[in-house]
């Protein structure tokens, strides 16, 4: 398994919001799994909380899940995900997150990059909220246009 710091480790980047960070961490950290032959429960809960910043670290390791020799490393997952309500991928985006990416390019978009970058933070999110039928295809129109 590679240490810390090292390129090919996994991380968490979004100190504030690591919830929606967290599925992509589970895929790699367990891809590390599978690539060491790591298969043990007690092993893969240790690799597990390695990685991330000291913070995290210590919240997942205070979880009871992970301690407890009686529960999988897929409880522990679990209990972990649990804690991240934004780490639901019905739960990825909210409304306050166009407008919060509305906030930051209103009356500042003065050119084509900067429409190309709003148009690039927006739809994601827009996409997904969408998709999951907590906003209509209108109300994204009507949003997308308060960022002139």
């Amino acid at each position: 398994m590679p240490f810390r710091k090292e390129k090919s480790a996994p991380n968490i980047i979004d100190k504030v919001s690591p919830g929606r960070e967290l599925t992509r961490y589970i895929s790699d950290i367990e891809g590390l799994f599978s690539r060491h032959s790591i298969t043990q429960d007690a092993d893969k809960k240790k690799w597990f909380i390695y990685y991330p910043g000291l913070t995290i670290s210590e919240f997942w390791e205070s979880l009871p899940e992970y301690a407890d020799a009686q529960k999988t490393y897929v409880h522990f997952k679990d209990a972990i995900i649990a804690q991240y309500p934004d780490a639901s991928a019905s739960r990825k985006y909210e409304r306050h997150d166009l407008e919060r990416v509305i906030g930051k390019y209103a009356r500042e978009i003065d050119n084509l990059a900067d429409l190309g970058a709003f148009y690039r933070e927006f739809f994601p999110k827009a996409k997904h909220l969408v998709t999951e039928k907590r906003l209509s295809t209108h109300e994204t129109g009507n949003m997308f246009s308060k960022g002139f």
